[in-house]
């Protein structure tokens, strides 16, 4: 299924830009979904409660969570 005009990516700060929205699928696939890892119960629990908290209060400089191993998406390196 492909569509005239150019569509875009708006996947966290993606802003690329495709053709036709079979490019936009394959790239969101290969770019954004695929290179996930997966992650304990737990630690999306965290993360759910930092995002909620980061929407009430100033960005935390608390080094505990970086620590325990835990990074926000906003750290978390491309492949």
């Amino acid at each position: 299924m492909a569509t005239s005009g150019v569509v875009s990516c708006r996947w966290d700060w993606c802003r690329s830009s495709f053709a036709s929205i079979d490019a936009l699928d394959t790239h969101v696939k290969h770019d954004h979904i695929w290179p996930m890892k997966p992650m304990r119960k737990a630690e999306i629990a965290l993360m759910r409660r930092m995002d909620l908290q980061s929407l009430h209060s100033p960005p935390n400089t608390d080094s505990s969570i970086i620590s325990r191993g835990i990074s926000s998406p906003s750290t978390w390196s491309r492949p």
